[in-house]
């Protein structure tokens, strides 16, 4: 963190959400995580070489000295596992490599276009699930793992996700990439918290806990990301995104807000950061 204080609190809201997700393995999810930061750092020019192998050996030190600690970790990661809940974020996670390796690497216009390209696939295979039961029965036995009973007569919410993270990149560079962040963050925390920690019920299955996780995911996500992008967004706009994009959390219909959080939290972005 002194070395490089805001790729590390991007790595420690990273560590906390697979904290959440697991129900612990904190040193499994430092292991995981901390190649990432120092990438990062060494991408903006935050650090110089030798500060990046520096801090590469302090973390491998501690990993040596901790072996036992993160057997342990392991062995509760594969129990968390079990849990259709858990497989099921994790599944969601995987999509934050468009946001950080494919945006960085191939510009936002590729961003677009290949996030647009997924969301007409899957589209496409839905209309083909709903044509021919054999591919129905074919996808869902592929997405048993993570799959929700409900999805198989519906559409799914990976096909809703992608086609809101697509509809978000019609905002400028970067709101969209920032959007899909908040969209992945916020409606795991929302899900986890609620899940987790939920006592008080709101409407439809949705707890207070739940949505006060929703909106600090969203808040911290969309406030570090736009600082690590160079973005200068006003804090109030960072504040009314978040509110709007868990207020939606909260109404939507199961499902249904996977495709509307992105859009809402890139069009208040765009209004309340003077539109660019």
């Amino acid at each position: 963190m002194a070395l490089m204080p805001l790729e590390a609190m991007i790595s420690g809201l990273m560590v906390a959400t697979a904290l959440l997700t697991f129900g612990g393995c904190l040193l499994l999810s430092l292991a995981t995580l901390w190649p990432f930061c120092i990438l990062v750092a060494l991408a903006r020019d935050t650090v110089d070489l030798k500060t990046a192998c520096t801090a590469t050996f302090l973390v491998l030190w501690v990993l040596v000295f901790g072996w036992k600690r993160l057997s342990n970790d392991l062995n509760d990661f594969a129990k968390a596992m079990e849990q259709h809940l858990v497989r099921r974020k994790l599944y969601r996670y995987s999509a934050l490599v468009f946001p950080a390796f494919f945006y960085p690497v191939f510009g936002y216009a590729t961003y677009r276009s290949a996030l647009f390209v997924f969301a007409a696939l899957a589209v496409f295979v839905e209309f083909l699930r709903f044509r021919k039961p054999q591919v129905n029965e074919y996808v869902k036995s592929l997405f048993a793992p993570v799959g929700r009973a409900q999805e198989a007569e519906h559409l799914s919410s990976t096909t809703m996700f992608l086609a809101g993270s697509a509809l978000a990149t019609l905002f400028p560079d970067p709101l969209g990439v920032i959007a899909m962040i908040i969209l992945i963050l916020g409606d795991a925390w929302a899900a986890l918290c609620g899940t987790r920690f939920g006592k008080r019920p709101l409407i439809e299955g949705k707890t207070l806990e739940g949505s006060v996780g929703c909106f600090i995911a969203c808040f911290l996500s969309c406030l570090l990301v736009s600082k690590l992008l160079f973005l200068p967004l006003p804090i109030l706009a960072v504040a009314i995104a978040s509110l709007v994009t868990t207020v939606i959390e909260i109404v939507t219909p199961k499902g249904l807000d996977n495709f509307t959080m992105a859009p809402a939290a890139a069009l208040v972005l765009f209004l309340f950061s003077g539109g660019f």
